[in-house]
């Protein structure tokens, strides 16, 4: 692991204090560009450079230009460099020689005379970043026209190796910023970042990776409950090893003020498929939805389309992961278990939720009213409006259907989804499970002061107040 070597840790040391010491944001930029480069060439050596700045150059000006014919053709240049840097003896032994064993032998021996032992460094993450600016520039999104900025968003050496996969409108605003100041809040969120990735990477995921590599040899002389172990400890070391790697990054960058996309968030207390991929390499999934799932067209086309838009979606994901069978039918499994769990929550819903849930709340407590939530709606003139409606159906500016809320937070205290929160006036509510966060919302507790009250409902025995009297049940937009 590149962030644990000797030379990074003298490399660190000598940027941060020079990076921190320069006050003017142009000296600041200076010094990030001379650091990443030299991590790049430092790890990457010439040759893992060029291919790098060959590609660099011909995206920064094809933004610039941003004339569709070229955006698409530059587009495909950089996926046609990972396709023949990690992926050409793959192709050639397993595809080509599917038709003639001979012309995959011979085309594996044409390409290796090009190859380089090893593919550039971490040029799938550079791909992905050239893909996603491209696409967004062809969308409308602003071209980065300062070269020095698309440099930074390029080579910013914390997320250069192992990601996380950067989106380039919010790294801008967020390394403009810093920039101008960094804080000594960020500097000590950073410092902790790293200090956690640090103790995942080597106090857990290093050890781990010892104990199996001792206990592989013996694997088939194991008993079926250590057998289970040794899988656990797998899961275990991967887990902790790559989001350490993610933790050192993103507290790096946030030691210079610059944000980065989290990219883990406990994977493994996912109740379902579809949440595991809302929170294991989430900079990587939702790449993948944006700029290959959904451009297929998502689920907007059928059961059958949809479907068949996750499986290829899916088996790229696996296939970057390593170009091997084993891994495009990884991706595939995942791709089927997403489909199966997306889609058996659209017909049935989630156990435990909606008519199942408030079931159990009025058996816990049938004197109170349930059933009912609050929701949003961005009326045309008068901005937002409170509405009650039966749970699981929200309305978020305008758009109905079943919006997830997921955990939310009120008075300081945390509430996970389907919990039952009990809200300053006694109206008892039904939050709705699932991923995203209640801040799209807004603050629920002022939302329910603002409606007054919900429909007729109180706590039993509790007189109605003027207020209530007085407030209606519904505000029309």
């Amino acid at each position: 692991m590149i962030f644990t070597t000797y030379w990074f840790s003298v490399f660190a040391c000598a940027f941060f204090p020079l990076f921190w010491a320069a006050r003017i944001g142009w000296l600041r930029l200076g010094l990030l560009l001379a650091a990443c480069f030299t991590f790049h060439a430092h790890f990457a050596g010439a040759a893992g450079m060029l291919p790098i700045i060959v590609l660099a150059t011909t995206t920064y000006a094809a933004g610039l230009l941003r004339w569709r014919p070229v955006l698409y053709a530059a587009m495909v240049l950089p996926v046609l460099a990972l396709v023949f840097y990690k992926y050409t003896h793959f192709v050639a032994l397993n595809i080509v020689a599917l038709a003639n064993p001979a012309w995959g032998q011979h085309t594996d021996r044409l390409a290796s005379a090009f190859l380089p032992i090893t593919p550039p460094l971490a040029v799938s993450f550079f791909v992905f970043e050239f893909v996603h600016y491209l696409y967004d520039v062809n969308k409308g999104s602003p071209s980065i026209r300062n070269p020095a900025h698309f440099c930074a968003f390029t080579f910013f050496f914390p997320s250069l190796v192992a990601g996380p996969i950067k989106r380039y409108q919010p790294f801008l605003a967020s390394l403009r910023s810093g920039l101008v100041a960094v804080t000594v809040d960020d500097v000590k969120l950073g410092v902790m970042r790293v200090a956690l990735g640090l103790f995942k990477k080597v106090a857990i995921a290093d050890n781990v990776t010892e104990g199996l590599r001792f206990w592989q040899p013996k694997y088939a002389h194991l008993t079926l409950p250590s057998r289970w172990e040794f899988l656990f400890a797998i899961g275990i070391r991967i887990l902790f090893d790559f989001s350490g790697y993610s933790d050192i990054a993103i507290g790096l960058g946030r030691m210079m003020g610059v944000s980065l996309p989290e990219n883990f968030r406990w994977p493994y207390l996912a109740t379902s498929v579809t949440e595991f991929w809302h929170r294991w390499h989430i900079s990587l999934s939702t790449w993948v939805r944006d700029y290959v799932y959904i451009p297929l067209g998502g689920g907007r086309s059928g059961l059958a389309r949809k479907v068949v838009n996750g499986f290829v979606a899916f088996a790229l994901v696996g296939l970057w992961h390593g170009p091997a069978w084993n891994f495009a039918f990884w991706g595939l499994y995942h791709g089927a278990g997403l489909a199966i769990s997306s889609n058996y929550e659209a017909a049935l819903g989630r156990p435990g939720t909606d008519a199942q849930l408030a079931d159990l709340a009025q058996r816990a407590d049938p004197g109170e009213p349930v059933g009912e939530a609050v929701r949003l709606d961005q009326g045309p003139e008068r901005g937002p409006r409170r509405v009650v409606d039966p749970v699981g159906d929200l309305a978020v500016g305008g758009r109905r259907g079943r919006v997830p809320v997921g955990d939310l937070r009120r008075g300081g205290e945390q509430h996970r989804g389907g919990d039952l929160l009990q809200v300053p006036l006694g109206d008892r509510l039904l939050a709705v499970p699932g991923e995203d966060d209640l801040a799209l919302l807004g603050d629920l507790e002022r939302a329910v002061h603002r409606a007054g009250r919900l429909g007729q409902h109180r706590p039993s025995g509790r007189p109605a107040t003027p207020a209530e009297r007085a407030a209606p049940a519904v505000e029309q937009g």
